[in-house]
């Protein structure tokens, strides 16, 4: 009698170490699979082979891909796929993510933090419409830059002087 062989995909949720998500996929592995489950029915509707890459594994190859920012090409080399997949995989889960961040995240809209010091490439008198239209977007996004540094100064008081901070140099 003849064993049938049995693959171990290494690229499967279910058999990644608990230690590895977070260095390899900046995510921990709960989230992994939530993520997986919340993409599979767009990932699986664009799979049209037979023998198409399973929704974890393309969901996988984008978080390292955006983990790591290395070449499509090298990734695809160390999961066994060929640089034209993965750049599709990349490009789909990215488009999905995308779309579906429109509606899942929300942008504070509370308090107002003032802008300290205008940037180099703002133009402080404007005297053309574009140069108007140009001084509102970017203090629009100055504005939405700031807010969200007081948010993460907030949630992680190591970066907020009042909460103490780093011992480390910016450079570290």
């Amino acid at each position: 009698l003849r064993r049938e062989r049995r693959y171990l995909d290494p690229l499967n949720p279910k058999n990644i170490s608990d230690e590895n998500p977070l260095r390899y996929y900046r995510f921990p592995l709960r989230e992994i699979l939530r993520l997986c489950e919340e993409l599979d029915p767009f990932l699986r509707q664009r799979m049209t082979r037979s023998h198409a890459v399973p929704t974890h594994r393309q969901v996988l190859v984008a978080l390292r891909f955006y983990a790591s920012g290395t070449f499509c090409n090298v990734l695809g080399d160390t999961v066994g796929l060929t640089q034209a997949s993965v750049s599709r995989i990349i490009r789909n889960v990215t488009q999905i993510l995308s779309d579906m961040a429109r509606n899942e995240i929300k942008m504070p809209t509370g308090a107002w933090v003032p802008i300290r010091a205008i940037p180099h490439d703002t133009i402080r008198n404007p005297l053309t419409l574009a140069e108007v239209r140009y001084k509102r977007s970017h203090t629009k996004k100055s504005v939405v830059v700031e807010q969200t540094f007081e948010i993460l100064k907030s949630r992680f008081r190591c970066l907020h002087r009042s909460g103490g901070s780093l011992q480390y140099y910016p450079d570290k």
